[in-house]
């Protein structure tokens, strides 16, 4: 899927309750979540075995592109943190036999998952 080449917008933590019904289709038995981060409509999901990017498109937002990432399938992660005149910093996820995926994101929002991603890198 290297369609879900970014997820703009300044993403920030959210409950996980409030998105639950959402992606409780996508959970398999016995599949916690840890975290969910939120875009507009886009969601970026830590459960404990994977990685879900929710990606929300079209103007109904109808149309919705699931991409999910096993943490043992994650090679590395970059950070690169906002410059003086930038809005949202970017975390790029490489990948074994896949594209990267680039997320565009608030800083604070990056340096979260920057450390969720190295929590579960260490795991893999």
């Amino acid at each position: 899927m290297s369609t879900i080449k970014g997820i703009l917008g300044a993403a920030s933590s959210v409950n996980i309750d409030a998105e639950y019904d959402r992606i409780a289709h996508l959970l398999l038995e016995g599949e916690g979540i840890h975290s969910i981060f939120k875009t507009v409509r886009d969601l970026i999901v830590f459960t404990d075995f994977r990685l879900l990017f929710i990606d929300v498109t079209g103007i109904t937002g109808k149309r919705v592109e699931t991409l999910s990432v096993p943490y043992k399938s994650v090679t590395g992660h970059r950070y690169i943190s906002a410059g003086p005149l930038d809005i949202n910093s970017e975390i790029v996820l490489f990948l074994k036999g896949r594209p990267e995926v680039t997320l565009k994101l608030s800083n604070a929002t990056a340096i979260s998952i920057h450390t969720l991603i190295s929590h579960f890198e260490k795991f893999a």
